[in-house]
Formats: structure tokens, sequence, C-alpha cells
């Protein structure tokens, strides 16, 4: 009588035991998850941090942005790695955990890709950058779709976890997708207002990556950010004839197709101290410079820099044939009179931030680090 044979009772499947471990594809999303996605997400904060640090002069904005961003991007790193070692130790709700984590990902890196486009920068700013954003969040939102459809369909998922993967559907984690990228909307806008005040910059902003050309004068005692495809210049002694006598005034001038740039100072004689005020003095010379450029002041104002006394003054003019503006900003420390001057063919360029961050990169010797 032939034995009867073993068979598995019928109406049970049969399960892999290969379909328990964590290998595979699975293997790779942990990884990726703990290991590898921290790493290129906070690795490229420095030189992300880096890239922008240039422009803060200019867009005062982008500092906060930046941090903004990066303390985005340091919470995501965190929970990647979190549900990555969930799932990793098959942990209860571990897939529900990295469903989650994917989705705020995903919500996460687009906020933070088009932040620059809410907070108010102008067109020529963000215009440069819409592309890299635009590729940033399609890559993003592939990588998700694809691992967010194996934690749902994957025969492995199923037999580690079994009923503990979640069973509500797409429309459930969409409501949370969205909740947060208008969570972190209405964050964005809220910096916005705080940021709104430093951010008035014009459309004949600087453009993105070129650098501003860093001058620094040991004679003069001063540094200086020159605008982007400007020549280091040289020095240039001038003797002035004035009412109390000669004087020499060192200058330095850089010229560029529809602006220029003036650095000069001198050293204010003993006398006139004593013959003027400080607020008359700074006026006289203020007058002084736009007679001699053939221009005439429209405002005036006192102002400090760093405790020093200062005023600015713009002007406007003709100067072979073309009507031009100007800015004039003077400063007094001791008994040298500093005098940074810019010359372009309208007032929209003179208030841009162009010419603003040559004024505001303005620093003493004493003052640098």
């Amino acid at each position: 009588m032939e034995a009867p044979t073993s068979e598995p009772d019928e109406g049970l499947d049969y399960m892999d035991p290969k379909l328990t471990r964590v290998t595979g594809w699975l293997a790779i999303f942990c990884a990726g998850q703990i290991v590898l996605g921290p790493l290129i997400s906070l690795g490229s904060l420095p030189e992300f941090s880096e890239s922008y640090a240039k422009l803060y002069p200019t867009y005062p904005a982008l500092r906060n942005m930046v941090g903004f961003t990066e303390c985005i991007y340091l919470a995501l790193a965190i929970f990647g790695i979190y549900s990555g070692l969930k799932v990793y130790n098959k942990r209860p709700n571990a897939v529900v955990i990295a469903k989650w984590s994917l989705l705020t990902q995903f919500a996460g890196r687009t906020v933070c890709a088009i932040f620059p486009f809410i907070i108010g920068l102008p067109p020529t700013f963000t215009n440069n950058i819409g592309p890299a954003v635009m590729s940033e969040i399609i890559k993003t939102g592939v990588i998700v779709a694809v691992w967010y459809a194996y934690l749902c369909h994957s025969k492995k998922i199923r037999a580690i976890f079994g009923t503990e993967v979640s069973t509500r559907n797409s429309v459930f984690y969409m409501s949370l997708v969205s909740a947060s990228l208008g969570l972190l909307l209405v964050m964005s806008l809220v910096s916005t207002r705080v940021n709104q005040a430093q951010t008035e910059v014009s459309a004949k902003s600087i453009v993105i990556a070129k650098d501003p050309v860093y001058f620094k004068s040991d004679s003069g005692n001063f540094s200086i950010e020159l605008p982007y495809g400007s020549q280091i210049p040289e020095k240039k002694e001038e003797i002035l004839k004035t009412e109390i006598g000669p004087m020499t005034n060192n200058s330095y001038m850089v010229e560029l197709s529809d602006s220029a740039y003036t650095i000069s100072y001198y050293e204010v004689p003993a006398i006139v101290f004593k013959v003027k005020s400080t607020d008359r003095l700074l006026k006289d010379s203020a007058e002084g410079v736009a007679k001699g450029s053939s221009l005439h002041i429209t405002s005036y104002a006192r102002f400090e820099f760093n405790g020093l006394p200062a005023t600015r003054a713009n002007l406007a003019g003709v100067i072979e044939g073309n009507a031009v503006a100007g800015r004039l900003d003077l400063v007094l420390s001791g008994k040298r009179m500093f005098a940074l001057f810019a010359v372009a063919k309208s007032n929209q360029e003179i208030e841009g931030a162009t010419v603003r961050a040559f004024f505001d990169s303005f620093r003493l010797n004493t003052e640098t680090k």
C-alpha cells in the first residue's frame, strides 16, 4: 500500500521565505532613506548656502530663504532616516510612516524649490532659476511616485507587513500632502511679510552666478565690491584747487557700458574744521562734486555710516549730450573724506540692486575681519 504524500493544504498560499527578508528593492529603499538621501541632501547644503551668500547684499530676503530651506531639509532627512529604520527593522506601521515620509519629501522639496518665486524677488532673478526649479520638482515627483507605488504593490511588502499595510485610499494621502503644502506655503508667506521691507529690488538686478569684483585699497583704508564685469581700477591722484588751497584727491574709477563708479578720498585740512561744521562740510563737499560733474542735486539727506557722519545726494543732469542720474555718498572718518559716486542712464538703474550693492558693500578696513 503506497504511503500518502504530504501536500500543502488546499486554500493556503505558499509564501516564499525570501519575500520576508529585507533584500533587493526594499533594501535599496531603506538604504536611500537611511544613508544616501540624507547624505546627498545635507551634503549639498553648504554649497547651496555659499552660492547664495554673495547675493545677500542685493537680495536680503535670500538669507532667510536659505535658512528656511536648510531647516526643512534637515527635518526631511531626520524623518527619512526614521522611516527607513522602521521599515528595515519591520516595525509596526512602518509602511504608513514610509509613505508619509515620501509625500512629505515631495511637499517640502517643492515648497523649497518655489520659495524664491513667492518672496517677492524680481523676475530677472527668478527667470534664471526657473528651469532648474521645474527640473527639481519633476525629478522629486518621479522618485516619490515610483517608491510610493512600490510600497503599495510589492509582494515583499505584503509578505513582511501583511495586514499592517494601510488600507487608506489615495485620497487620504493626497489630503495629507495638500495640507503639508498649505502649511509650508503659509509659513513662506509669513516670512515674505517679514522680508518685504528688505526686498525692494529693481528689475535692473544683477544676474545670478555673476560675482561682483572684490576690491581693497590699503592706502585708502577701505574695501568695496565692484559690479560684475569691472576691472580692478588703478589709483589716480589729482590736485584739487579749493578755497583753502590745493588738496590731493585719490580716486579709483570703473566704467561699464551704461554706468560708471568712482571711489575717492582726500584729507581735509585741520583749518576747515575750525571754520565749518560737519554738516556744512558735507553739504559743501556734495555741492562741489555735483558742480565738478556738471550735475545738480535733486535730493539731499544726512545719515550715519557705522557711527560716522555721512550724507547722501541724488543727482541729475546731462553728460556728453546724454541725460544721466547719479548717487553720491560722502563719509567723514576723522580727517579723511570718502566719496562714493555712481552715474547711470536712469533713476531706475541708480535705485536698482546693482548700484545699491556697490554702496552697501563699502567697508573701512577697521571694520573688516
